[in-house]
């Protein structure tokens, strides 16, 4: 039995900075986060990018 390994492996896209410089329109639940546009926009002129899933859970706490 083989052990997949590699950001694809399971099928399912790591949302790695790179994928997220390469995806800006990708939508976020940012406001479910308690995130305000506002908020958000700032976020995303701070780090040039959209923020990755895991940069947009520590932004909203």
């Amino acid at each position: 039995m083989a052990i997949a390994a590699g950001p694809y492996a399971a099928g399912v896209p790591v949302d790695s900075v790179q994928h997220a410089a390469a995806t800006p329109e990708q939508a976020q639940p940012y406001r479910e986060l308690g995130l305000a546009d506002d908020e958000y926009a700032r976020i995303r002129e701070i780090l040039g990018r959209r923020p990755t899933a895991a940069e947009l859970a520590m932004y909203s706490v």
